[in-house]
């Protein structure tokens, strides 16, 4: 790949494959009843699952990521319609990240 926005697109583009699985794993049925304290759990966590999924996506550090994130969301039971862009825009973010990590900081050092 000859240009760094090249490489980043292609990034982003590979990142999206995990959501194109999440669904296929999700239609799968939980085994047993949810206890009635995992279902108050949910609806306090509801409220900032998108928020966290973003950010655990985002930040980039070994074992987080858009597999993780996907993983992370077919556990919790994350409804896809919120699970989806917040693992794409966790993509995108790290994307950003590293890309101005690498020039403003690696640039410096080796150049």
């Amino acid at each position: 790949i000859d240009s760094p926005l090249r490489a980043d697109m292609n990034d982003v583009l590979q990142n999206r494959e995990p959501t194109i699985i999440m669904p296929v794993i999700q239609e799968s049925k939980p085994v047993g009843e949810e206890p009635a304290a995992g279902k108050k759990k949910n609806r306090i966590m509801e409220r900032g699952e998108f928020l966290g999924l973003l950010l655990f996506v985002g930040i980039p550090l070994p074992g987080t990521g858009a597999w993780t994130g996907s993983l992370i969301a077919t556990l919790f039971g994350m409804d896809r319609k919120k699970a989806v862009p917040a693992i794409l825009l966790g993509v995108l973010m790290a994307t950003v990240i590293m890309t101005v990590f690498s020039y403003a900081f690696l640039a410096n050092v080796v150049g």
